[in-house]
């Protein structure tokens, strides 16, 4: 996990990855390419979903690997794999109650599946718009009849002069 700051904080977005990066570079001896983080969350005693740990690592399938692993052996109500821009890849859920736990030992040959395709971005209305789709599906209706004023006279005739 990421060491805080003297504040307490974790350090922020960028500053973070660089500091992943070379902790990586120096354990791993690899300085460049994508970086993943595999996500542990939990329950805590209110019932919200708290980040528990996250590792990170520079192979996409020891991380996964390495979830499957996490999500067998520990409390965890998910673990999560991203990339590191915090994009989704996979979605690991425990083992149902009641299935013991396999242990750590072999975690790096567990068998994988294929990566789950990515779900296709939802496109981001701006504040006024309505998306194509909605506005194909739902036209807007069409203008009421002009309805006659109660007590006006006809307007194709005329209003006599008094």
């Amino acid at each position: 996990m990421a060491d805080s700051k003297a504040d307490g904080s974790e350090p922020a977005g960028a500053e973070l990855l660089d500091k992943v990066r070379r902790e990586l570079a120096r354990q791993q001896g690899r300085s460049e390419g994508p970086l993943y983080r595999v996500v542990e969350v939990a329950r805590d005693g209110d019932g919200r979903l708290v980040k528990h740990a996250q590792v990170w690592h520079s192979d996409l399938t020891l991380a996964r690997r390495f979830g499957r692993a996490l999500a067998a052996n520990s409390v965890a109500q998910q673990v999560t794999v991203t990339d590191s821009a915090g994009t989704v890849l996979e979605e690991i859920a425990p083992p149902p109650p009641g299935v013991l736990p396999p242990g750590w030992e072999g975690w790096r040959d567990i068998p994988l599946p294929p990566l789950p395709r990515p779900k296709p971005a939802k496109p981001k209305p701006t504040f006024g718009s309505v998306p194509a789709a909605l506005a194909r599906s739902n036209p807007p209706p069409a203008a009421p009849p002009a309805l006659p004023v109660l007590g006006a006279a006809p307007a194709d005739e005329p209003t006599p002069k008094t």
